[in-house]
Order: structure tokens, then C-alpha cells, then sequence
């Protein structure tokens, strides 16, 4: 079949076939089924050929050649009945129903488990020689401590029984794999058969989709059935399965109650937004849910531990006269004076800024207890994203510091079209091995998703990221995101499932990459990235401060990862970790003195008082470096030029990370001294942009009501008394 189909020989179009379709950054023309050279004979093929007509059919990158992993049910499914006649037989309907009782006659008690122990178990990527020298490791520490403590010695084990081990390491890796990548495929399907999910790119309605599937194999193929195929005469299984049976199966937490919403005066609503009305008793939630979503709003979630933060953002919110209505979501872990205290500095006069409507809601009830423990830590973030009432929402770190107000991002040009906007983080030279990229390409639709669903492949906008392409441990930075719910209504319930799995977020660094990865994994293409890179934000080292003084690149050393608009690539629109200097600089325990004698950073300080007034003071920004990237890893010269474009430091924590921007220089190559360096940019952000980045920071750095203004930097190094007498005099 290899060559027999080219796309170029799809060239005679009819009307039902043309199709408009945006992927990625471009318009590019996705012609979906449409009927092969009419000049030339109809194709033969198979079942297992017409396979590979779909994958071009349905653009499946060729990236993704090696990738076939799919749902089992499938295999069960064509098994009773073969892929040419279940296309010419089955409508939509059916093949939901179909695909759901195969399921449950294949696995009568399947559901998707939060709980399932399906473990990242990186030896599995070991070559043999590897596993086995760590495991002789493993046993001589063993026999140590053993003999220390006067036990028997563990038993050696021999090369057979480690190769053994091995090979149960690697099917059992495999197997969970699997398992993951089902429970992420029964969330498509369940998406496309029962939530009125997205119609693909396509823009075709179900059953378009399926008529056009017809008439293409009955304008250009001649299917001649292999033994395989004609064996395929089974009973198929379609009796009616309901979305809420399937909504049980799929999302167990989740009790079908809806949240507790507050608002700040204390009265409660069932649903903000909507009449009150019941849910009919066999209707699913989540098509419930989905229907009374409404307007836009801001989203956060946050503990005790983040009102401050959290205080200081509605602070900005209130600056830049947000007209729209916050929620912030938890399910237990804000206290009643959290709740007074945020009420405090939305509603308290505050110069000329108007209130702010803040609600609190309760997702308390809406899980399970048995789940609970599943949206702890970086999870809260997923309760967040799927319990607001919101249709549009601009999802916030409490730390995020906005240069921008609201309205900047949702009527984002590519947040418009695409529904979804998100940053970059920084371009740091720490990557991913192999083994995660193959993991990540497995869990994207299969064809057979494609052929039954119409659930689209992914484009090289996904595939030509710096995650997948230039395999980056660090690709998005999640301190804002924007999000059109009612388009993208599977990216929480996605990401929520996936993140319940140390297979998935044991390769991730917390939930920065799950709010992408949910909606690539989906079958979405529509989503936008930033272009740039998250820079580093504030004043240029002065060359006495540079481990240089005398080299080419700049320096700029700050805690604050920074957003920059890709469309003009001067306009700094938010930072991460809020205004001052040192993020960390308020903790009780902060040692200033440490860092105040490093000396190897800002050496022109001389006494303690002022590092730790400068660390504490609001960030001064005059400049952003976008700093260049090299795949290959540093970049040595003979210049002491940076050989590495970031720089992390033991500055505030470790929170403090130097950009450069120039990598590289003159080497000696071949007898000759050879110039090879890359450029990144320099930012020169102007007066303008200086000033209200001051503006904002100060209203941002400006202490809270309930603030302790004798503890806010006391320290192991820190005298307060003697400090506030200096101060007097």
C-alpha cells in the first residue's frame, strides 16, 4: 500500500467534501475523505490496508509512524465485525453504543480508578546490563547491613533470575501504559458520544461524518476482505447505554452534587448565573453542568498559606477596575478568617478602586470522600478547573503579578480563535529522555479513535513544540491561563484523570504541563501558545557584577519568569511570584545573611541592611532578556563567554535564576579560531512600562490590614529593635 496513496492525488473535490481547517498557527487545507483520482481504478483494499489509506485520510503525522497503541475494544470490536462493513453499517449512535457494551462484556467490572496503582518505574527503560549492575548494588547494600546487624545475608541473585525481573519490569510497564491510555481514551469517546463534544476540525456534524466515510469507500475503494475479514461475522453488541451509566464508569469522585457557592455577603446560590432548577434524576452531571455554565470570571485556588498572596492580586485586580466576578474553589482547607480576610480587601474601600465580587466555593461535597486525597497539592488546581461556574475563565497563581487587566487576555486575538491561551516557561537546557516522549505520543489518539469518532490527530503544532520536538523538561508555565470552557470542555476532565497517575505526573514537574497535555491528548488543536519564552525580568547586571566584567553577553538575575507578548515582543503583560524582589523574603526563617555573603552576586552591597531592603523592596524592572537556546547543551568558547543560557542560583531559595543573552563564542576548530555564538534579545521595556510596573507593585507591596508589620521580615539574622531604632535615627 506504501505509495499507492498520496495526498496530492486528492485533488477532485465536491461540495460535501471541502473543508476549512485551523491547525495550529496556519490555515492549512485538511481535505477529510474525499473521493481518490476518479481517472484512475478504485483502490483495493483490506481491512488492515484501509488502515493506512486512514492514517492518511485522517493526517496522522508520519512522526507518530511507530506509534500504535490503541484501545483494546477496538481489536474486540472488528474482530466481530470488520472495518469496511462497520463503517457502512454502524451510524454514530451505535458505534457509542458498541463501543461502550464491548467494554463491559471485555471487562464487566471496568471503571476508570482513581486509586489504581500504576507506578513510574524508570529501571523499566534500563538496558539489561544497567538493571542488572543496580540490582548486584541493591543486593550488596543489602548484605552490608545485614552482616552490620548480625542477620542472615540476603539471597544473590543469579543472572537468570535478575533477566527474569527484567522482563516482568517491562511487561508490567507496558500494561500500565495501556491503562492509562484507555482510561484517557473512554474520556474522548465519552466526550464526543455524550457531551455534544467538540465536532473536530473538520466542522462536519456526526452524521456527516458518517455519510462522508460511505460515500468515500463506495467512490474509491474495492474492498476485497481477507480471511481475517470474513471471519469477522460476529454478533456486535449496540444496546443502548446511557450517559449517566457511562459518566459513573468514568468519573467515580465525582457525587453529582454541585458546589457551595458563596458569595461575599455571605448568601449562598445553587448555581451563579442560572434559575434554579433540579436536575432530572437520569440526566448526567456533567451535561447538566455544562449547560448551566455562564459568563466569564476569574478562577484560584488557594489554602490559609496563600491569602496573603491571593490579598494582594485582588489588590491588583481592584487597580486594573476588574469588572469580572472571583471564585475561589477548595473543599476544606480555607478557614472562616481566610474568608473574612479576603472579604476584607475585595469589598474595604481601597483609594478610588471599585469592590470586587468574590465568591467562595465548597467543592466539599462535590467528591467523593473516598477521593478526596486525589486533589491535594498541585490537584487543587484541577478541582478548580472543574467546578467554577464559569464559561470563559482566567485561571491565576495566587503569586501572579498582572501588568495587564483582564480584559487584555480574553479578547486575546488567539484566545479568541482558538479558545485556549497559554505561556512558555523558561527555555532552561533540562530535557526529557526518549522513553517520556514515546509515553506522551501514546496517549494521543490512535486512528482508530479518528476512524469511529471523528477524534482528531494531532498536528505538528503539537508535534513540533519544545516538548515533544526538543524534548524540554520545562515547556509551560501555568501561572495564568486562559480557557473558553464551553469549547474546551474536556481539557479539566482530562487533565483530572491523568493526573491521578504517577505514570503521567511522576514524568511532569507538578500541573504546568497537564493544562496543554489535557487538550493535545483530547484531540485538540486549537490552543495557543505564547511564542515566547518566559524571560528574565528587571535591571542588567552591571558589568562589575558579572563573572565577566569584560564579556559581550548581558546579565540579568531575577526571580520573576516573564511574560512578553509574542505578537509585538516588547510588552511585559505578567511576571510570576509577585512584585518584590525576593519572593521568599518574607518567610520568618528567610536567612538573609546567607545569601548576603555569597559574593559571587550583587558584590557592591556592603552591610546586611541593605541587601536584606533590597531583597524585601519591590522588583525594578528596565530591561528583559530573552535568552537564545542551544538543543546540543552548553556552549564552551575561549572567551569566558555564558556556555549555558540560564543559570539557576542558590539566591532566594534557589528562586533566583540568571538569564544571558548571548551563549557561545570563538573555539578552536581545526587549527583556526572560529566565531560560534547565538544571540538572544534584550528587551528594553522604556519609561512607560517602568513606571506602571512600579505603580502596580506599589499598590501590590502595600501592607495588608491584618499584617504584622514587626514580623513581615524578622529573621534568624534579623534584630527588629535595633533595625527600627536605625530607622529613627
Amino acid at each position: 500500500m506504501a505509495g499507492l496513496l498520496k495526498m496530492t492525488s486528492l485533488v477532485k473535490l465536491s461540495k460535501q467534501s471541502l473543508m476549512l481547517v485551523v491547525l495550529g498557527l496556519a490555515l492549512i487545507n485538511a481535505l477529510l475523505y474525499v473521493r481518490l483520482d476518479p481517472s484512475k481504478s478504485k483502490l483495493k483494499a483490506n481491512s488492515k490496508e484501509l488502515l493506512g489509506i486512514f492514517d492518511n485520510v485522517h493526517h496522522r503525522s508520519p512522526r507518530l509512524k511507530g506509534i500504535r497503541t490503541r484501545l483494546e475494544v477496538y481489536d474486540e470490536i472488528f474482530a466481530q465485525m470488520n472495518l469496511h462493513d462497520f463503517i457502512t453499517k454502524e451510524l454514530y449512535e451505535d458505534r457509542c453504543a458498541i463501543y461502550f457494551n464491548h467494554l463491559t462484556m471485555s471487562v464487566p467490572d471496568w471503571f476508570v480508578n482513581p486509586h489504581e496503582l500504576v507506578e513510574l518505574k524508570h529501571e523499566a527503560f534500563d538496558n539489561f546490563d544497567l538493571y542488572r549492575d543496580n540490582r548486584l548494588e541493591g543486593y550488596r547494600n543489602e548484605k552490608d547491613e545485614a552482616e552490620r546487624e548480625g542477620k542472615e545475608p540476603p539471597h544473590h541473585p543469579t543472572d537468570a533470575e535478575i533477566r527474569v525481573d527484567y522482563e516482568a519490569t517491562i511487561r508490567q510497564m507496558k500494561t500500565d501504559e495501556q491503562l492509562v491510555h484507555d482510561f484517557a481514551s473512554h474520556v474522548r469517546v465519552f466526550d464526543r458520544c455524550f457531551l455534544n463534544g467538540y465536532t473536530s476540525e473538520s466542522g462536519l456534524s456526526k452524521t456527516n461524518f458518517v455519510k462522508l466515510q460511505r460515500n468515500f469507500l463506495k467512490q474509491s475503494i474495492d474492498f476485497q476482505p481477507s480471511a481475517a475479514d470474513m471471519d469477522a461475522k460476529k454478533a456486535i453488541y449496540k444496546n443502548p447505554v446511557t450517559c449517566a451509566e457511562v459518566e459513573n464508569k468514568i468519573f467515580p469522585f465525582i457525587t453529582k452534587e454541585y458546589p457551595v457557592f458563596q458569595k461575599w455577603d455571605g448568601l449562598t446560590e445553587y448555581f451563579p448565573g442560572t434559575k434554579y432548577s433540579s436536575m432530572p434524576s437520569n440526566q448526567c452531571f456533567l451535561t447538566d453542568f455544562k449547560k448551566r455554565m455562564n459568563g466569564r470570571g476569574i478562577v484560584l485556588t488557594i489554602g490559609d498559606g496563600q491569602v496573603d498572596d491571593a490579598a494582594r492580586l485582588i489588590r491588583t485586580l481592584r487597580f486594573y477596575l476588574n469588572k469580572y466576578p472571583i471564585q475561589i474553589l477548595y473543599h476544606g482547607g480555607l478557614s472562616d478568617t481566610s474568608i473574612e480576610r479576603l472579604t476584607q480587601v475585595s469589598r474595604e474601600a481601597y483609594h478610588s478602586f471599585p469592590p470586587q465580587d468574590i465568591w467562595f466555593v465548597n467543592t466539599h461535597r462535590s467528591i467523593k470522600p473516598d477521593y478526596l486525597n486525589k486533589f491535594e497539592g498541585f490537584a487543587n488546581k484541577m478541582m478548580a478547573m472543574l467546578f467554577n461556574s464559569f464559561e470563559e475563565i482566567m485561571f491565576l497563581d495566587a503569586d501572579a503579578g498582572l501588568l495587564k487587566g483582564p480584559d487584555y487576555f480574553f479578547d486575546h486575538q488567539d484566545y479568541l480563535r482558538t479558545g485556549a491561551l497559554f505561556y512558555r516557561d523558561r527555555n532552561a537546557q533540562e530535557y526529557r529522555g526518549n522513553a517520556d516522549i514515546k509515553f506522551f505520543s501514546k496517549m494521543l489518539p490512535s486512528i482508530e479513535d479518528s476512524i469511529v469518532f471523528n477524534i482528531d490527530q494531532v498536528t505538528d503544532y503539537t508535534l513540533n513544540n519544545g516538548f515533544f520536538d526538543g524534548h524540554m523538561s520545562h515547556y509551560m508555565e501555568s501561572g495564568l491561563v486562559v480557557l473558553n470552557r464551553k469549547k474546551h470542555y474536556i481539557q479539566p476532565l482530562m487533565m483530572t484523570i491523568i493526573s491521578f497517575y504517577n505514570l503521567v505526573h511522576g514524568r511532569l514537574y507538578g500541573d504546568k504541563e497537564m493544562f496543554w497535555l489535557a487538550v493535545a491528548i483530547s484531540g485538540r488543536n486549537d490552543y495557543f501558545f505564547n511564542q515566547n519564552v518566559a524571560a528574565s525580568v528587571g535591571e542588567l547586571m552591571p558589568a562589575a557584577g558579572q563573572p565577566n566584567p569584560d564579556m559581550k553577553a548581558k546579565q540579568l538575575c531575577s526571580g520573576h519568569p516573564a511574560h512578553i507578548d509574542g505578537n509585538d515582543n516588547k510588552t511585559l503583560v505578567w511576571i510570576n511570584s509577585g512584585f518584590r524582589f525576593c519572593s521568599k523574603s518574607e518567610y520568618l526563617d528567610f536567612n538573609f545573611r546567607e545569601d548576603f555573603e555569597r559574593k559571587d552576586l550583587f558584590k557592591w552591597f556592603t552591610n546586611l541592611r541593605e541587601f536584606l531592603t533590597f531583597y524585601a523592596s519591590p522588583l525594578v524592572v528596565t530591561h528583559a532578556i530573552l535568552p537564545p537556546h542551544n538543543r546540543d547543551g552548553g556552549m564552551r568558547n575561549i572567551e569566558h563567554e555564558p556556555e549555558n543560557n540560564w543559570e539557576m542560583t542558590q539566591y532566594c531559595r534557589g528562586y533566583l535564576w540568571c538569564a544571558y543573552s548571548r551563549i557561545g563564542g570563538v573555539i578552536e576548530q581545526d587549527g583556526e579560531k572560529v566565531d560560534k555564538h547565538l544571540e538572544g534579545t534584550v528587551v528594553e521595556l522604556g519609561k512607560e512600562q517602568s513606571d506602571h510596573f512600579a505603580k502596580v507593585a506599589s499598590f501590590w507591596i502595600e501592607d495588608l490590614p491584618w499584617e504584622d508589620t514587626k514580623t513581615r521580615f524578622d529573621g534568624p539574622d534579623f534584630d527588629y529593635e535595633l533595625e527600627l531604632e536605625e530607622h529613627k535615627d
